[in-house]
């Protein structure tokens, strides 16, 4: 039986060879053995395309794990030998694309299943090798899980395995005077990972000390009691389906856009992408419960002071453009059940909403609801806040001189939809709690489906999203490697163009010795045919589509047709599309 700790190997190949060490990493891997080799000697299991006998890794490096040094966690370990989420930015696995050059892919972390990343949780989190389970025995820490939630319908446990105040049998954790406390709920990637859920603007959460619903830093009343040891806290996130980008707006946040490059850490290759960074506008909604600060009763105006003399001009002081609007999902819920059963709502309240929704606007058509809540449940929270980056503040109109750290920080700022953007599953845990993640499809206390909802409209288990958002990354990384592909070729035309291949020389007269061997009847070499500008009108010919003509009456190509310079210089782009999809594209640009 594999081990969850190591990926298994395929079939085809029982044991693939180990991959040379790099160049700047002086440790040299060894061949692991069979039977349970060491973390930092595993190797990724590799693949061998069709076109190409580049071999593709199946598995990003494994992180090596350290068994925990703390008595009562044996099962638990941290983690080494993997860059964090942290500095405002984030990394992922990838591997060179065997099919073009500069393009790179993203790779699978074993095990391939939905659970709490390796890589997004504080480095003060102690996991399982499964990655299900998490504990700690500092102040509140948080994990976030590998997939995010972006519309639909979702149902997912959490199993308390420690908390509601019950202490650890440890006493060598420094909060362990408090006992083991636990948050659960759901939260996006701008959320603190050394803070607890529901701390801020970006995450939702319940506690369970009080059954209160946490959302800014401000707990209120949700259920009648708390849950602890042996409870399960299950989750219903109801999201509304996203929208289309606004064609032509390139401002517009819903719009794909990744910002990423390639980076090498310990042997392995990670794309390493900029974070979100924190609004202003959510740090005012977090301090003040609103967007604007609230205006005062207004004042009779001051008298008019004595005019003086003119005063030399102060430079003109750097205003704050307005506050942008921040956005929410129409009929979006969240509802927390314990052990089955609905939480009991408070009885004097009929609304769960935040206070703050007077600055709001809708990202998505109302005409659209997602399916309601299981009879009985009231949500802890709707209509929440849009997991999109908020809308680029319109840019001051003329050339403008920046600083260099002006222009670092311009170009690390992120606007738009990188593909990863959304709600994850989150828990925060304190003192020695412990929590358990079951994203199904077996739950302890599964939700009963409607009748309409038995044809796969209702809610969906939290693990079936994993191939899901699999087969978007990947089908994301196809489209970069195709525009990969096509910028070579233009680099190639590019580099063809702006260095022409010489004219080929005249064949110098036949010697006395040519002469001798023509008439012997041996045959005279002639002089190779140079590809390139002399054979430019047939290139473009046979590359014209059919009905048109490629060349003009001198026989020059017609280099306005944007085909003519690739069929001019014999350069194709088989494998990436015809000509027309190459024209297409730039007409698009």
């Amino acid at each position: 039986m594999a081990s969850p700790l190591f990926p298994p190997s395929p079939s085809s190949a029982p044991s693939p060879a180990p991959l040379p060490a790099p160049a700047h990493n002086k440790r040299k891997l060894s061949p692991s053995p069979a039977s349970s080799p060491a973390p930092s000697e595993v190797v990724p299991s590799t693949t061998t395309t069709a076109a190409t006998t580049t071999e593709v890794p199946r598995w990003a490096q494994q992180p090596t794990f350290v068994p925990s040094p703390f008595p009562g966690e044996e099962g638990f370990f941290q983690t080494t030998d993997v860059p964090f989420f942290k500095h405002g930015f984030r990394y992922y696995p990838c591997h060179p694309s065997p099919l073009a050059p500069n393009a790179f892919l993203t790779l699978e972390t074993y095990p391939p299943t939905t659970r709490f990343s390796f890589l997004d949780r504080s480095p003060f989190i102690r996991i399982t090798p499964d990655g299900l389970s998490i504990t700690t025995d500092k102040g509140f820490r948080s994990a976030r899980c590998n997939v995010p939630l972006r519309s639909g319908s979702w149902y997912f446990e959490y199993i308390i395995d420690r908390g509601g105040g019950d202490r650890p049998p440890s006493s060598t954790t420094s909060s362990a005077g408090d006992g083991a406390h636990v948050r659960v709920g759901i939260a996006r990637r701008e959320a603190p990972l050394n803070a607890p859920c529901g701390f801020d603007g970006y995450s939702y959460g319940v506690r369970d000390a009080t059954g209160q619903a946490v959302h800014l830093g401000r707990p209120r009343k949700y259920g009648e009691r708390g849950f602890g040891t042996g409870d399960v806290v299950g989750v219903l996130l109801e999201l509304p389906e996203m929208r289309e980008p606004v064609e032509g707006d390139r401002d517009d946040p819903a719009r794909l856009v990744r910002k990423r490059i390639p980076i090498r850490y310990k042997g392995q290759l990670y794309f390493e992408s900029a974070e979100y960074s924190v609004s202003r506008e959510m740090q005012t909604l977090q301090d003040t419960g609103r967007l604007s600060p609230p205006s005062s009763p207004s004042k009779p105006a001051p008298p008019p002071a004595p005019r003086r003399a003119a005063a030399p001009s102060a430079p003109p002081t750097r205003t704050a453009p307005p506050p942008r609007p921040i956005p929410r999902l129409p009929n979006s819920r969240l509802t927390f059940f314990l052990n089955g059963a609905p939480l009991p709502p408070p009885p004097s309240s009929s609304s769960h909403t935040t206070s703050s929704t007077s600055h709001t606007t809708s990202r998505t058509d109302p005409s659209h609801p997602v399916p309601s809540s299981r009879p009985g449940a009231e949500p802890a929270f709707e209509d929440l806040l849009d997991f999109l980056p908020l809308r680029r503040a319109p840019r001051p109109k003329g050339k403008r001189v920046l600083k260099q750290e002006d222009e670092i920080r311009e170009a690390r700022e992120h606007y738009h939809d990188d593909g990863t953007a959304g709600y994850y599953p989150f828990v925060s845990v304190y003192g020695g709690g412990r929590v358990t993640l079951n994203p199904g499809p077996d739950f302890r206390f599964p939700l009963p489906k409607k009748e309409e909802e038995e044809e796969g409209r209702g809610w969906r288990p939290l693990c079936e999203r994993y191939d899901e958002f699999r087969a978007e990354q990947l089908r994301a990384d196809r489209m970069d490697e195709h525009a990969a592909s096509l910028l070579a070729h233009i680099d190639s035309a590019s580099h063809t163009l702006s260095h022409p291949q010489p004219e080929p020389k005249k064949p110098k007269k036949s010697s006395s010795r040519n002469k001798d061997r023509s008439k012997s009847g041996t045959p005279v070499p002639s002089p190779l045919p140079v590809a390139g500008l002399a054979t430019a009108p047939a290139a473009a010919a046979a590359a014209s589509p059919a009905g048109e003509e490629a060349s003009d009456a001198e026989g020059e190509p017609d280099w306005e047709d944007g085909v003519g310079v690739f069929a001019a210089l014999g350069v194709g782009v088989g494998g990436v599309g015809g000509a027309g999809e190459v024209r297409e594209l730039g007409e698009q640009e």
